[in-house]
């Protein structure tokens, strides 16, 4: 048995929606957007993932592609060892139960409609839970999350940001699943109220033995709460490492941007300025070699703007889509001779 042993392996996924057709160079040729672009990697069991990057570099578009809520336009999805790739959602049904999300917005997750108690039985339902065994498990988890069962009759508009996130919470482990996406969870919530989702979505991690992706723009978060770490920028992955690693050993000019962007953590703290440049290039015309050489401070002329950069590994668990990083990888074989 491996030492880490894979839930999901995701190879070459990639997301792309048509635009039409625009005049280029006097033909009419057809505009695709590159939502998710050629990304491969692991996800381990037990382990919290933290996906980051600018707004619109894919980060939910690849979560919702591994759940199957959108499909793929290529590339393949691996879960528990059977391919999910080409299921359609008749196929899903079987896997659903072990693959759950928390979406961002808690206010347009639920059915205004309905009360909470209807929202929460009809998804028991749908897992095949009878009504008694349907009630005992949503009153249990209204106990992990600190909830009175009154809340059950009310509805969406009764309910702060942070009540309803707890219950997108409950929502999601009704299943008792094995995998949860958690996308940007806390970002639409008072800032008095994130540390609290964060903080139940962490114990409950443990409480279930669950296998977590955690997509955020917040740094600070992603290095306190996350076992490893996937940057991504214009819809590829650019580095991917253990957490110690990628804030320690910061290989890629994309990622250093990134931290550095980071708030301090003490006043006196020193922090190295970078300073990105230009403007994030269209997801419909990525550009050539490597996607990030139009605002990196860093590029080789003739090289980054040309050649497409290959994945290096740098150190153990960790490996960078970066020209630059071709001597670090070097220096990391000749280290395990």
């Amino acid at each position: 048995m491996e030492k880490f042993e894979k839930l999901l392996t995701i190879q070459d996924l990639c997301k792309y929606y048509p635009m039409g057709k625009a005049k280029k160079d006097g033909d009419k040729k057809e505009i695709i957007l590159k939502a998710v672009d050629g990304v491969t990697f692991n996800i381990f069991k037990g382990e919290n993932l933290g996906v980051v990057g600018e707004s619109g570099c894919g980060k939910s578009t690849l979560g919702r592609c591994l759940l199957k809520l959108i499909d793929a336009t290529d590339g393949k999805i691996i879960f528990n060892g059977e391919d999910i790739t080409d299921l359609n959602s008749k196929g899903m049904i079987q896997y659903r139960k072990d693959m759950q999300m928390v979406f961002q917005n808690p206010y347009s997750s639920f059915n205004p409609k309905k009360t909470i108690g209807k929202n929460l039985s009809e998804v028991a339902e749908f897992y095949g839970l009878k009504s008694k065994e349907a009630k005992e498990r949503i009153q249990e988890l209204l106990q992990y999350v600190n909830m009175d069962t009154q809340v059950l009759g009310r509805r969406c508009d009764e309910l702060s940001g942070g009540q309803l996130q707890r219950l997108a919470v409950v929502r999601a482990l009704i299943p008792n699943p094995k995998f949860i996406v958690a996308d940007e969870p806390v970002s639409a919530l008072d800032v008095s109220v994130q540390a609290q989702i964060l903080n139940l979505l962490y114990d409950l991690k443990d409480q279930f033995h669950l296998t977590m992706m955690f997509i955020s723009h917040e740094l600070t978060v992603v290095e306190h709460i996350c076992d490893r770490v996937m940057v991504m920028y214009l819809g590829g992955m650019v580095e991917i490492g253990v957490t110690e690693e990628i804030f320690g050993n910061t290989m890629h000019p994309y990622t250093k941007a990134l931290i550095a962007s980071k708030p301090k953590d003490f006043p006196e703290e020193e922090k190295e300025q970078v300073i990105l440049e230009g403007e994030v290039p269209s997801p419909t015309n990525v550009p050539t070699g490597c996607r990030f050489h139009t605002r990196c401070a860093e590029c080789i002329k003739g090289k980054c703007d040309v050649e497409i950069p290959p994945l290096y590994k740098v150190a153990d668990r960790h490996w960078v889509v970066c020209h630059k990083a071709k001597e670090a990888a070097k220096a990391y074989e000749e280290a395990r001779k």
